[in-house]
């Protein structure tokens, strides 16, 4: 049986990793802007939106493929299916896995969120900014609304 302690630290590993993966997106992203000293308006939501989306993607890319690099150039081997945790068949245990742990996610995040609605009303009468002006029934508009 696998030790709790060894199980903490692995996913304490992979948050560490997640925070520095998303602070390093951000640098290589803004950099360049920095750099041209060109500025993002705070009205501009299009621009904002995309940036974002961009940071986002990069995050997740530097997530999956920084471990896989970092071991190539260390010249340790290891299968990028390792990496992911896809070492193995998916069998029918992970899906019960996957969906009790979706639905203690949702548990959790109704928790919190009942809390900060009691705690912090004037949240939640806040009108969400989606990043696009009014939608109306246009596919393209929802399309890009549901990619974002």
């Amino acid at each position: 049986m696998v030790k709790l302690y060894k199980v903490f630290g692995y996913v304490a590993g992979w948050l560490v990793w997640l925070v520095v993966s998303y602070f390093l997106a951000q640098v290589l992203i803004f950099t360049p802007f920095e750099l041209l000293a060109v500025e993002i308006r705070s009205d501009d939501t299009a621009v904002l939106t995309a940036v974002s989306a961009l940071v986002y993607a990069l995050t997740l890319a530097i997530l999956v493929f920084g471990p896989y690099l970092a071991r190539k150039s260390l010249k340790l081997p290891a299968k990028i299916s390792e990496l992911v945790g896809l070492a193995r068949k998916v069998e029918w245990a992970d899906l019960k896995k996957a969906v009790g742990t979706f639905l203690l996610y949702l548990a959790v995040l109704i928790g919190v969120m009942s809390v900060f609605a009691f705690l912090f009303p004037e949240l939640s009468e806040q009108e969400q900014n989606l990043g696009f002006d009014k939608v109306g029934n246009n596919w393209l508009q929802l399309g890009l609304i549901f990619v974002s």
